[in-house]
């Protein structure tokens, strides 16, 4: 999986930081989660021109509901596919439940989820979670220390590289 890494600084600031960075147990789940997205797709796509997402698929994946919201070593790593408006919702719910946690908000890169069609083309994106986070902060402050954030953006599959065919996306090796 290639993916860009970010950490949530105290003033809700999204930093970019390095890859290598990444808890080696987080890798591991992100792992399972790329081996059955992939897995997800070709089922999908068999004898198809391709996909025109994957959203319910993934939704009801047993092993991606596994690791998805499902806190382990107080590291929980969350789908966040969903559009700008639930945003801040989910954030602050996660926020005050996971309060002594890392929190991992697995996102799509802009390109990569345009391209995959994954999901529809509503996700939010990077740009939209920092100008969100920058209006929220804007008129709140903090009043605890809270759980470390991090931002996963998926900008690839490791092995796979996602293709147009006559308006569908398809997964190819």
């Amino acid at each position: 999986m290639y993916y860009n890494l970010y950490n949530l600084s105290d003033n809700f600031e999204i930093n970019p930081i390095l890859n290598s960075d990444l808890d080696s147990e987080i890798k591991e789940r992100l792992k399972s989660i790329e081996k059955e997205i992939i897995k997800e797709y070709l089922i999908k796509q068999e004898g198809k021109l391709g996909i025109k997402n994957l959203g319910n698929e993934i939704r009801y994946n047993s092993i991606l509901r596994k690791e998805f919201n499902n806190s382990k070593k107080n590291k929980l790593i969350v789908k966040m596919t969903e559009n700008r408006r639930s945003f801040i919702k989910v954030f602050l719910n996660n926020w005050f439940i996971h309060d002594n946690s890392e929190i991992y908000y697995f996102i799509l890169e802009n390109s990569f989820g345009n391209a995959s069609r994954i999901v529809d083309s509503s996700f939010i994106r990077i740009n939209e979670i920092k100008e969100e986070l920058k209006v929220f902060y804007s008129f709140f402050r903090k009043t605890t220390i809270g759980p470390k954030i991090f931002f996963i953006e998926l900008k690839g599959l490791s092995d796979h590289h996602i293709i147009d065919n006559k308006g569908y996306s398809s997964i190819q090796k």
